[in-house]
């Protein structure tokens, strides 16, 4: 027997895709603003400043206190869909054309006490989109920031009545024990008082305006370019003890540009010192190993001199391979060396 169902209509309506003016508005603007919010319960030291103090006695300390904020500006892009495939592209592209993508750090005040009051970092969400970071590296190196922005990404992809602190994943959660690596011979005072000197109102300044005459390109290295770099260097240099990709890549990059550089301007003293300066995230390589969330600066630069005459002459690529492998394989070596890292530290101030 047919049973018959009735509905009542409550509403005919006529539906649109919401206007992009409103879904920014009303949609995409609260859920950034809201998931930053979020993020930063656990990465309050962003929120926070670095505090110098007024006669730089003390080494700077970051705080927070309730009421600091990050700025956030949102923007949107006036040329077109076109610019941002320009923009993330291999070829070269003039740097100014990505300045108006980042923003400005907030300037530095002085507190009642004459201490100097530092933010730490400043967000710009641009619509095409793209999302732009300044931070002061005081705060956290490359490894940090970028673990920030993965827990941003993560609560921005929640429904966020669900993403209370128990919901948080462990691999998110910033770790900021100090305790975990011992200073036991007071390098950090050392360092501090070769840095004290240095005026911070002269360092806190928003250099991007100031850069015009430089481009961004960026260039494939294959796997079996490598396999070829590396191949060459062990048929000429077979001692050499540490040849990675990263050693290949990098003594190749810095043969070029020496060799180009030497091209432009042949009167330039040959003779004189090139040095090439890289940075390495140490968390892993600590004895014992500090968990990889730490959240601060754990990493150490690596050194390399050599003569600009041995760079831009026929075996300039195997002379870097042999500066950079050397000196990151001697530094790779220090970990358990207390006196050692003095030594290096403090040489390279």
């Amino acid at each position: 027997m047919a049973v018959n169902q009735t509905v009542t209509v409550l509403e005919k309506a006529e539906v649109a895709p919401l206007p992009e003016s409103l879904f920014l508005s009303h949609t995409l603007i609260p859920t950034i603003k809201t998931s930053l919010s979020l993020t930063l319960q656990h990465y309050s030291p962003l929120a926070g400043r670095v505090i110098v103090s007024p006669d730089n006695s003390n080494l700077p300390e970051i705080r927070y206190v309730d009421g600091d904020t990050v700025p956030l500006v949102f923007a949107e892009s006036n040329s077109g869909n076109g610019h941002f495939d320009h923009l993330t592209s291999d070829h070269p592209r003039n740097n100014t054309e990505f300045h108006p993508l980042v923003p400005s750090l907030p300037p530095i005040s002085r507190a009642a006490d004459g201490s100097g009051v530092i933010p730490v970092l400043a967000l710009q969400v641009t619509l095409f989109p793209c999302v732009g970071v300044t931070n002061h590296h005081a705060i956290g190196d490359a490894s940090s920031i970028f673990g920030f922005m993965k827990a941003w990404a993560f609560f921005s992809s929640q429904k966020h009545e669900n993403t209370s602190p128990v919901s948080f994943p462990e691999e998110f959660r910033p770790f900021y024990d100090r305790s975990v690596i011992q200073d036991r011979k007071g390098l950090g005072t050392h360092i501090w008082n070769r840095m004290k000197n240095i005026r911070i109102e002269d360092t806190h300044v928003h250099r991007l305006p100031l850069i015009t005459d430089k481009a961004r390109a960026t260039f494939v290295v294959t796997r079996d370019d490598i396999q070829r770099l590396k191949n060459h260097i062990l048929s000429r240099r077979p001692d050499l003890v540490h040849v990675s990709s990263f050693t290949m890549i990098c003594s190749y990059v810095w043969n070029c540009l020496v060799k180009s550089r030497h091209e432009t301007n042949p009167e330039s003293n040959a003779d004189e010192d090139d040095y090439f300066f890289c940075a390495a995230d140490y968390r892993a390589r600590l004895d014992p190993p500090v968990p990889r969330n730490y959240f601060g600066n754990c990493i150490l630069g690596f050194v390399g001199k050599v003569k600009r005459k041995q760079l831009v002459g026929e075996e300039g690529f195997e002379e870097a391979a042999v500066v950079i492998g050397e000196s990151i394989h001697s530094q790779l070596d220090t970990n358990k060396d207390d006196d050692k890292w003095e030594e290096l530290i403090l040489t390279d101030l």
